[in-house]
């Protein structure tokens, strides 16, 4: 039995959610209850384009302590780096503040060409970021090219508690 749970609470999330793949087997021989691997992941209930109609795990999208949540839903390094490739390795960078109660996210961009920051290109931009990282961003930064340093965390958790 798979599941994939919200790792501070162990409640089943949303299809489509990222969260903790947790395992249960069980044999008579060697059983796991409700095993937390620490991989993060989501469900995918759609039918496969093979013809296949059962749910599958969309992958790996990091380890729980690299994920960071924002208004309930995970951001993993991993869809971060796929952002940047759909944009040929764009450098980048989220930042996770707080505004009184709320969560704040903010996306650091690199200038790097003339079409980084047109009003195409970032209607583009946040549609892309939406599909791969379904959490919802507050704004975006647009810093100076080599501000963002590859050694850079790419999610920055600013917040204070």
């Amino acid at each position: 039995i798979v599941e994939i749970v919200d790792p501070a609470t162990g409640k089943n999330v949303e299809p489509g959610e990222l969260g903790e793949v947790v395992v249960t087997r069980l044999n008579d021989i060697f059983f796991l209850l409700r095993f937390g691997t620490g991989d993060l992941s989501r469900l995918i209930t759609k039918k496969c384009s093979c013809g296949r109609t059962s749910w599958r795990l969309a992958g790996i999208a990091g380890r729980v302590g690299e994920a960071v949540k924002v208004r309930g839903l995970f951001i993993a390094p991993s869809q971060l780096k796929l952002l940047s490739g759909k944009f040929e390795n764009l450098p980048l960078q989220a930042v996770v503040s707080r505004n009184g109660h709320e969560d704040v996210l903010t996306v650091r961009i690199e200038g790097v060409n003339k079409q980084v920051g047109t009003s195409t290109w970032e209607n583009n931009f946040k549609k892309m970021f939406k599909e791969i990282c379904t959490v919802r961003m507050d704004g975006i930064e647009y810093v100076n090219k080599g501000e963002i340093k590859p050694d850079q965390k790419l999610i920055l958790d600013a917040r204070e508690w």
